[in-house]
Protein backbone atom coordinates (compact mmCIF):
# COMPACT_ATOMS: atom_id res chain seq x y z
CA UNK A 1 0.00 0.00 0.00
CA UNK A 2 1.51 3.34 -0.92
CA UNK A 3 2.52 5.71 1.50
CA UNK A 4 3.75 9.54 1.48
CA UNK A 5 6.71 10.73 3.32
CA UNK A 6 6.85 13.37 5.80
CA UNK A 7 9.54 15.91 6.69
CA UNK A 8 11.06 18.14 4.02
CA UNK A 9 10.91 16.13 0.91
CA UNK A 10 8.52 17.37 -1.72
CA UNK A 11 6.07 15.03 -1.89
CA UNK A 12 8.44 12.03 -2.36
CA UNK A 13 6.03 8.57 -2.72
CA UNK A 14 7.45 5.45 -1.28
CA UNK A 15 6.61 2.24 -2.71
CA UNK A 16 5.88 0.36 0.79
CA UNK A 17 5.95 1.06 4.59
CA UNK A 18 9.69 1.97 5.42
CA UNK A 19 10.88 -0.46 8.70
CA UNK A 20 13.51 1.41 10.91
CA UNK A 21 16.68 0.09 10.09
CA UNK A 22 16.28 -0.82 6.46
CA UNK A 23 17.99 0.09 3.09
CA UNK A 24 14.97 2.33 2.03
CA UNK A 25 14.46 3.89 5.61
CA UNK A 26 18.02 5.01 4.81
CA UNK A 27 17.40 6.23 1.77
CA UNK A 28 14.46 7.73 3.09
CA UNK A 29 16.39 9.99 5.52
CA UNK A 30 19.22 10.84 2.82
CA UNK A 31 16.48 12.09 0.80
CA UNK A 32 14.94 14.39 3.49
CA UNK A 33 11.95 12.38 3.59
CA UNK A 34 10.77 11.03 7.14
CA UNK A 35 9.75 7.04 7.35
CA UNK A 36 5.80 6.95 9.45
CA UNK A 37 7.79 4.93 11.93
CA UNK A 38 10.35 7.47 12.52
CA UNK A 39 7.75 9.77 12.91
CA UNK A 40 5.93 8.05 15.30
CA UNK A 41 8.90 7.64 17.47
CA UNK A 42 9.61 11.45 17.32
CA UNK A 43 6.31 12.14 18.90
CA UNK A 44 6.35 9.47 21.27
CA UNK A 45 9.25 11.12 23.01
CA UNK A 46 8.03 14.26 22.48
CA UNK A 47 4.52 13.51 24.38
CA UNK A 48 6.78 11.56 27.19
CA UNK A 49 8.63 15.06 27.06
CA UNK A 50 5.81 16.74 27.70
CA UNK A 51 4.89 14.70 30.76
CA UNK A 52 8.08 14.89 32.39
CA UNK A 53 8.08 18.47 32.07
CA UNK A 54 4.85 18.42 33.61
CA UNK A 55 6.04 16.49 36.64
CA UNK A 56 9.09 18.42 36.62
CA UNK A 57 7.39 21.97 37.29
CA UNK A 58 4.95 20.18 39.87
CA UNK A 59 8.35 19.70 42.01
CA UNK A 60 9.32 22.75 42.19
CA UNK A 61 9.01 24.77 45.02
CA UNK A 62 7.99 28.56 45.56
CA UNK A 63 9.90 28.63 49.06
CA UNK A 64 12.89 29.06 47.26
CA UNK A 65 14.61 30.30 43.81
CA UNK A 66 15.34 27.55 41.21
CA UNK A 67 18.63 25.85 41.35
CA UNK A 68 20.79 25.44 37.74
CA UNK A 69 20.53 22.23 37.69
CA UNK A 70 16.24 22.11 38.16
CA UNK A 71 17.17 25.27 35.30
CA UNK A 72 18.84 22.69 32.79
CA UNK A 73 16.35 19.79 33.70
CA UNK A 74 13.88 22.00 32.45
CA UNK A 75 15.94 23.44 29.75
CA UNK A 76 16.94 19.84 28.54
CA UNK A 77 12.82 18.64 28.97
CA UNK A 78 11.57 22.11 26.50
CA UNK A 79 13.60 21.52 23.82
CA UNK A 80 12.86 17.82 23.53
CA UNK A 81 9.38 18.64 24.19
CA UNK A 82 8.35 21.69 21.65
CA UNK A 83 8.96 20.76 18.00
CA UNK A 84 6.23 23.72 16.79
CA UNK A 85 5.07 27.47 17.96
CA UNK A 86 2.65 25.46 19.36
CA UNK A 87 3.95 23.55 21.81
CA UNK A 88 6.21 26.18 23.46
CA UNK A 89 2.67 28.09 23.88
CA UNK A 90 1.38 24.91 25.51
CA UNK A 91 5.25 25.32 28.23
CA UNK A 92 4.59 28.72 28.57
CA UNK A 93 0.86 28.10 29.58
CA UNK A 94 1.86 25.29 31.87
CA UNK A 95 4.19 27.23 33.54
CA UNK A 96 1.87 30.59 34.11
CA UNK A 97 -1.17 28.58 34.98
CA UNK A 98 0.82 27.31 38.50
CA UNK A 99 1.86 31.11 39.11
CA UNK A 100 -1.75 31.73 39.03
CA UNK A 101 -2.09 29.13 41.26
CA UNK A 102 0.43 29.81 43.19
CA UNK A 103 1.56 33.64 43.31
CA UNK A 104 4.43 32.76 45.37
CA UNK A 105 5.91 30.84 42.22
CA UNK A 106 6.26 34.12 40.39
CA UNK A 107 9.96 34.17 40.71
CA UNK A 108 10.94 30.64 39.71
CA UNK A 109 8.24 30.92 37.08
CA UNK A 110 10.13 34.44 35.81
CA UNK A 111 13.62 32.34 35.94
CA UNK A 112 12.16 29.35 34.12
CA UNK A 113 11.05 31.85 31.59
CA UNK A 114 14.32 33.46 31.35
CA UNK A 115 16.46 30.37 30.74
CA UNK A 116 14.03 29.27 28.05
CA UNK A 117 13.64 32.71 26.58
CA UNK A 118 16.03 32.34 23.24
CA UNK A 119 14.62 28.93 22.26
CA UNK A 120 13.13 29.35 18.76
CA UNK A 121 10.65 27.15 16.72
CA UNK A 122 9.21 27.93 13.73
CA UNK A 123 10.47 31.37 13.95
CA UNK A 124 8.64 32.13 17.13
CA UNK A 125 10.96 32.70 20.54
CA UNK A 126 9.85 31.27 23.73
CA UNK A 127 9.81 34.94 24.75
CA UNK A 128 7.37 35.71 22.85
CA UNK A 129 4.99 33.38 23.80
CA UNK A 130 5.06 34.41 27.80
CA UNK A 131 4.81 37.87 26.24
CA UNK A 132 1.35 36.94 24.22
CA UNK A 133 0.01 35.12 27.49
CA UNK A 134 0.97 38.32 29.70
CA UNK A 135 -0.62 40.84 26.86
CA UNK A 136 -3.48 39.03 27.15
CA UNK A 137 -4.54 38.51 30.69
CA UNK A 138 -3.55 42.61 30.86
CA UNK A 139 -6.12 43.38 28.49
CA UNK A 140 -8.51 41.41 30.02
CA UNK A 141 -7.57 42.31 33.38
CA UNK A 142 -10.97 43.33 34.65
CA UNK A 143 -12.55 40.61 33.64
CA UNK A 144 -9.93 38.47 35.11
CA UNK A 145 -10.31 40.29 38.82
CA UNK A 146 -13.67 39.93 38.52
CA UNK A 147 -13.51 36.39 37.43
CA UNK A 148 -11.27 34.88 40.22
CA UNK A 149 -8.95 37.48 42.94
CA UNK A 150 -6.78 34.49 43.49
CA UNK A 151 -6.05 33.87 39.28
CA UNK A 152 -5.84 37.93 39.21
CA UNK A 153 -2.95 38.16 41.82
CA UNK A 154 -1.06 35.74 40.63
CA UNK A 155 -1.25 37.33 37.03
CA UNK A 156 -0.15 40.11 38.85
CA UNK A 157 2.66 38.78 41.03
CA UNK A 158 4.04 36.84 37.28
CA UNK A 159 4.09 40.07 35.43
CA UNK A 160 6.27 41.75 38.03
CA UNK A 161 8.36 39.09 38.11
CA UNK A 162 9.14 38.65 34.50
CA UNK A 163 9.41 42.65 34.23
CA UNK A 164 12.69 42.23 36.89
CA UNK A 165 13.59 38.43 35.65
CA UNK A 166 13.49 38.45 32.26
CA UNK A 167 15.65 40.67 30.07
CA UNK A 168 16.44 41.64 26.83
CA UNK A 169 19.73 40.36 24.64
CA UNK A 170 21.75 43.84 25.31
CA UNK A 171 20.43 43.28 29.41
CA UNK A 172 17.48 45.83 29.60
CA UNK A 173 14.40 45.38 30.91
CA UNK A 174 11.28 45.27 28.43
CA UNK A 175 9.95 48.76 28.95
CA UNK A 176 6.64 47.68 27.38
CA UNK A 177 5.60 46.11 31.02
CA UNK A 178 5.94 49.37 32.54
CA UNK A 179 3.23 51.08 31.66
CA UNK A 180 0.81 47.33 32.28
CA UNK A 181 2.36 47.14 35.72
CA UNK A 182 1.50 50.21 36.97
CA UNK A 183 -1.88 50.20 36.04
CA UNK A 184 -2.49 47.04 38.09
CA UNK A 185 -0.57 48.53 41.26
CA UNK A 186 -2.97 51.04 40.24
CA UNK A 187 -6.46 49.46 40.31
CA UNK A 188 -5.89 47.33 43.24
CA UNK A 189 -5.26 51.02 45.05
CA UNK A 190 -8.16 52.83 43.51
CA UNK A 191 -10.87 50.68 45.10
CA UNK A 192 -12.35 51.94 48.12
CA UNK A 193 -12.41 49.14 50.37
CA UNK A 194 -8.72 47.72 49.23
CA UNK A 195 -8.84 43.84 48.89
CA UNK A 196 -6.14 42.97 51.59
CA UNK A 197 -4.49 40.09 49.36
CA UNK A 198 -3.94 42.35 46.40
CA UNK A 199 -2.15 44.77 49.03
CA UNK A 200 -0.04 42.56 50.21
CA UNK A 201 0.92 41.33 46.77
CA UNK A 202 1.20 44.78 45.54
CA UNK A 203 3.53 45.19 48.31
CA UNK A 204 5.84 42.36 47.90
CA UNK A 205 6.09 43.08 44.21
CA UNK A 206 6.76 47.07 45.19
CA UNK A 207 10.12 45.42 47.26
CA UNK A 208 11.45 43.36 44.87
CA UNK A 209 11.01 45.50 41.84
CA UNK A 210 10.04 48.76 42.54
CA UNK A 211 13.53 50.12 41.81
CA UNK A 212 13.74 49.24 38.10
CA UNK A 213 9.82 50.23 38.12
CA UNK A 214 11.09 53.66 39.32
CA UNK A 215 14.21 53.90 37.23
CA UNK A 216 11.81 53.18 34.06
CA UNK A 217 8.74 54.82 34.75
CA UNK A 218 9.77 57.59 37.61
CA UNK A 219 6.39 59.70 37.34
CA UNK A 220 4.06 57.08 37.74
CA UNK A 221 6.19 55.88 40.21
CA UNK A 222 5.49 59.04 41.88
CA UNK A 223 2.09 58.86 41.07
CA UNK A 224 1.55 55.65 42.61
CA UNK A 225 3.65 57.02 46.51
CA UNK A 226 1.01 59.94 46.15
CA UNK A 227 -2.15 57.17 46.20
CA UNK A 228 -0.30 54.98 49.10
CA UNK A 229 0.03 58.02 50.99
CA UNK A 230 -3.75 58.97 50.33
CA UNK A 231 -4.59 55.89 51.38
CA UNK A 232 -2.85 55.50 54.63
CA UNK A 233 -3.97 58.97 55.61
CA UNK A 234 -7.70 58.14 54.81
CA UNK A 235 -9.55 56.87 58.16
CA UNK A 236 -11.56 54.56 55.80
CA UNK A 237 -8.83 52.42 55.53
CA UNK A 238 -8.47 49.49 57.45
CA UNK A 239 -5.54 48.66 59.68
CA UNK A 240 -4.53 45.96 57.75
CA UNK A 241 -3.90 47.71 54.52
CA UNK A 242 -2.76 50.91 56.31
CA UNK A 243 0.24 49.03 57.93
CA UNK A 244 1.21 47.37 54.89
CA UNK A 245 1.01 50.47 52.99
CA UNK A 246 2.65 52.55 55.26
CA UNK A 247 5.94 49.38 54.86
CA UNK A 248 5.50 50.40 51.19
CA UNK A 249 5.57 54.06 51.58
CA UNK A 250 8.94 53.37 54.06
CA UNK A 251 10.13 51.63 51.68
CA UNK A 252 10.01 54.32 48.59
CA UNK A 253 11.87 56.64 51.09
CA UNK A 254 14.51 54.34 51.42
CA UNK A 255 15.11 53.59 47.85
CA UNK A 256 14.33 50.00 47.86
CA UNK A 257 16.94 49.12 49.92
CA UNK A 258 16.48 45.84 51.80
CA UNK A 259 15.03 46.99 55.48
CA UNK A 260 16.99 46.61 58.24
CA UNK A 261 15.80 42.98 60.50
CA UNK A 262 14.21 45.09 63.29
CA UNK A 263 12.37 47.00 60.65
CA UNK A 264 10.80 44.35 58.90
CA UNK A 265 10.19 42.20 62.62
CA UNK A 266 8.00 45.38 63.44
CA UNK A 267 6.04 45.77 60.53
CA UNK A 268 5.21 41.89 61.00
CA UNK A 269 4.33 42.23 64.35
CA UNK A 270 1.96 44.99 63.57
CA UNK A 271 0.88 43.14 61.60
CA UNK A 272 0.03 39.73 63.67
CA UNK A 273 -1.35 42.87 66.30
CA UNK A 274 -3.92 44.05 63.28
CA UNK A 275 -5.05 40.22 62.56
CA UNK A 276 -5.52 39.05 66.12
CA UNK A 277 -7.81 41.98 66.69
CA UNK A 278 -5.46 43.53 69.18
CA UNK A 279 -5.29 46.84 67.03
CA UNK A 280 -7.96 48.59 65.00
Amino acid sequence: MAGRGRGRGRGLLASKALAPGSAGDAEAKLSGVESPVSQSKKDTRSEEAFVDLEIQLGRLSSESDVTEDELQNVESLTNAAAASAEDMQKIARMIYTKCQSDRDFAKAAAMLCDRLSNIEKEGVKFRNCVLGIVQADYKGRDELRKKSRKHFIGFMAFLCQVFGTMRLINGEVMQPLVGPIFDCLEMVLEEEDIDGDECDCLSTQLQSVGRELQDNGEERMQQLIFIVRQKIIDEKTQPRVRCVLLEVLECYLRRWQTAPNEVTRFYLDTLMDILAGLVV
